[in-house]
């Protein structure tokens, strides 16, 4: 690979923040967003019930602690770690979880996504999830959509995150603006939550029990829209997956 060649990859990434090919993208990540949600919500609502309530318990604790929601949210901070005991043993174990299901539900596939779908890829994936997730290789999702079209070796694995990894360097202009837009839509519902709190604070006349609920409520508010912001990334990165496969399958899939 070449500078030239590199160079053109990079315009032609660059090419997506035209005004028609990125509403062509929104467009076709919200729809798979509304189509996984529902997957999640048919197959997985016990999970993300599950998941609400245990979130909602850490960030009470948290708040009796003194932390802020970065802390209580960011598991892979250190101050997070920190503090690790078992309520959040659970919460980062279902955030693994949830996380696996919804790339399941989000990945393009001509098989019927029914529970006998999800067994199906379960069993094998799952464990190699894990050890990419526990790696940081949450940054490089397309490694585990190439995972998935693919075997259960290691040599599968190790084939699978090269070829996840030449994506982003190949589109890396395009994918990162992408990126950083959808992050700062939901990080700016995320802060209007935040600030909430921080504004009834000050109502001198509103009765202390109420503020720390109506706080604690704005957190979890927050923290539900952090989820789905990443809901909504990883169903971006399903949409450039296929997108990038079939338009440069050559590229990845030529021995």
């Amino acid at each position: 690979m070449d500078v030239k060649t590199l160079s053109g990859y990079w315009k032609e990434s660059l090419g997506w923040l035209r005004a028609s090919e990125l509403k062509i993208l929104v467009l076709l990540t919200l729809n798979n967003f509304v189509r996984s949600l529902k997957t999640m919500m048919i197959y997985f609502n016990w999970l993300i019930i599950l998941n609400l309530i245990v979130t909602y318990l850490v960030i009470k604790s948290g708040i009796k602690a003194g932390l802020t929601l970065s802390s209580l949210t960011n598991y892979e901070s250190l101050s997070y770690w920190t503090r690790f005991g078992t309520l959040d043993f659970i919460a980062v174990l279902l955030n693994i979880v949830m996380t696996f299901c919804y790339l399941l539900s989000a990945r393009a596939s001509l098989e019927r996504k029914d529970l006998s779908y999800f067994a199906r890829y379960y069993v094998p994936k799952f464990p190699w999830f894990l050890l990419f997730w526990l790696l940081g290789g949450k940054l490089v999702l397309m490694v585990m959509f190439f995972f998935m079209d693919a075997g259960n070796t290691l040599r599968d694995f190790f084939e699978s995150f090269k070829r996840g990894l030449l994506v982003h360097i190949y589109f890396f202009p395009g994918l990162l603006c992408i990126y950083f837009l959808w992050s700062l839509i939901g990080l700016t519902f995320v802060g209007i939550f935040l600030l909430v709190p921080a504004l009834i604070s000050g109502l001198s006349g509103l009765a202390l029990v109420y503020i720390t609920y109506i706080s604690m409520l704005c957190y979890l508010l927050a923290a539900v829209i952090f989820c789905l912001t990443m809901f909504l990334v990883y169903s971006f990165h399903a949409v450039m997956y296929s997108k990038i496969k079939h338009s440069h399958y050559q590229l990845f899939f030529s021995k």
